[in-house]
């Protein structure tokens, strides 16, 4: 596998010290720190970095869109600070960084690219001080990278194996340990080892490397047919079998539909395990249908000759239907699921269902677009790749423990419905002082009431005792401590 890579960042001051001045930024940020608002703040860096650098890049529309969903990342996780934002946030720095340093190539095989970036990009960068010549040109390099290869060698590695053999005669006599104690007084090496990682977390996002293999494959996939495509012997046999399994196919579901309605109209009557279960087991069937259609659609549709095929022919109208017909039972699944919340309480799984409905119908649009426009099956990918991205972006703006903790003791103070507040107090710090505001109007039994009342306060315990350091703060942790002393 050829590793030439394909980045077309030209070589300028700037480009020069972004490395050491990201990696010193990424110590001072993060050193003897949890993960908050430095996050933010090292994403808004590289961002900016970024535009400074390339700015020609950032006239693509896709590119733009990158910068907003960075952005909005970056702020959910100074706002809330939990592991969904912060592996977000990462993950759109890491499209935007593949969006900008390859800019010929699209989102498609996104999740490839960060993995072989984040796997051999510092390993790839090292060894191009090796290289006798400079990556793409036959210009021998500078003597300062002849100075660069000698610190190498005569000072770092040396000092390298130094620190992992003095590591290891530390656990075995205790004099040594005392007097690398007292070494370390004077040598932090906590903050030489932050210093390391930023080095290879900067090097993922400001030089990855991506196998050119990869860029030529992504290159190749286009989203509109080409017109030396192939020709397929079998069309008219698969067009024929095409026809025959939507029809048999739609048939099935236009039944399935009309009983799902009868079973909405007499839902009131079922008991809680059998809504649970057709709820709950009808995701995992739902999910299973939804790839079968989509894999329908991609296989009978994968050529040109069968995408290019008029609206009005029998294949193409039965295929939309079928992709219409889809579309309605998630319909009828989000109803499902409402009555569900309606009757027994929000949660986040039941949250989760909307938000993967929401995923399915985009989908399924994306998939109906692809066959009425005659689209290639990259395009399918390449627009689902990119709805899924806003899709869940914008799940991660939502303050859902919030959203969960008012809706439920709203329906308990005012509609009787039971409350499971042990659920309640495993939400987020954030939603404290919520619980605490209504905890006298809860219709609790004693002994419920004084189990939670003792709980709470051992939760509020900790967040009014919460004393981050500047740029690991949580800001919506600080409101509710804010709210919290304000009730006291």
């Amino acid at each position: 596998m050829n590793f030439v890579t394909q980045s077309t960042f030209t070589k300028n001051k700037t480009q020069t010290l972004a490395l050491p001045l990201a990696t010193i930024a990424f110590t001072l940020l993060f050193h003897q720190s949890d993960i908050g608002l430095n996050l933010a703040l090292f994403d808004i860096a590289m961002v900016v970095f970024l535009i400074m650098t390339k700015p020609e890049s950032f006239k693509k529309t896709e590119v733009k869109i990158a910068v907003l969903l960075t952005l909005i990342t970056a702020f959910c996780t100074a706002w809330y600070g939990t592991p969904d934002n912060i592996i977000w946030s990462i993950v759109c720095l890491g499209l935007l960084s593949q969006l900008v340093l390859y800019p010929q190539t699209s989102v498609l095989l996104l999740e490839t690219r960060l993995m072989i970036a984040s796997l051999i990009s510092p390993i790839m960068r090292f060894s191009e001080l090796f290289n006798p010549v400079e990556p793409n040109t036959n210009t021998p390099k500078s003597g300062k990278r002849e100075k660069v290869i000698r610190i190498i060698f005569v000072v770092i590695l040396p000092l390298i194996f130094t620190l992992i053999f003095a590591g290891i005669y530390r656990q075995m006599n205790p004099y040594f340990d005392n007097f690398c104690k007292e070494i370390e007084v004077y040598i932090n090496f906590e903050v030489l080892l932050t210093a390391a990682l930023g080095l290879y977390i900067c090097t993922v996002f400001l030089k990855a490397f991506v196998p050119d293999e990869i860029i030529k494959t992504d290159q190749k996939l286009q989203n509109v047919f080409t017109a030396e495509g192939r020709s397929n012997p079998h069309l008219k046999l698969e067009m024929q079998s095409g026809i025959a399994l939507f029809s048999m196919l739609n048939l099935t579901l236009i039944i399935y539909l009309i009983s799902d309605v009868m079973f909405l109209q007499t839902i009131h009557l079922q008991g809680t395990v059998d809504h649970s279960k057709y709820v709950h087991q009808g995701i995992g069937m739902l999910i299973v249908s939804i790839l079968l259609a989509t894999a329908f659609i991609l296989y009978f549709f994968r050529g040109s000759e069968a995408s290019k095929l008029p609206v009005s022919s029998w294949l193409k109208r039965l295929a939309l239907l079928w992709v219409v017909a889809n579309m309605s039972i998630l319909i009828t699944t989000a109803i499902k699921n409402y009555l569900y919340i309606d009757e027994y309480a929000l949660t986040i799984k039941r949250i989760g269902v909307f938000i993967y409905l929401l995923c399915a119908i985009a989908g399924l649009m994306i998939a109906f677009a692809k066959v009425h426009q005659g689209k290639t099956n990259a395009f399918l990918f390449r627009k689902t790749y990119w709805a899924f991205l806003i899709i869940l972006t914008a799940n991660l703006c939502m303050d859902w423990s919030t959203i969960i903790v008012k809706h439920n003791l709203k329906a308990h103070i005012e509609n009787g419905q039971t409350l499971d507040w042990r659920y309640l107090l495993r939400m987020d710090n954030r939603t404290l002082p919520l619980i605490n505001e209504k905890i006298g109007q809860l219709e609790l039994n004693v002994d419920e009431y004084d189990s939670l009342k003792r709980e709470l306060e051992a939760e509020t315990v900790g967040l009014i005792g919460y004393q981050p350091k500047l740029r690991e703060i949580v800001i919506s942790d600080i409101v509710a401590q804010q709210k919290l002393n304000h009730y006291e």
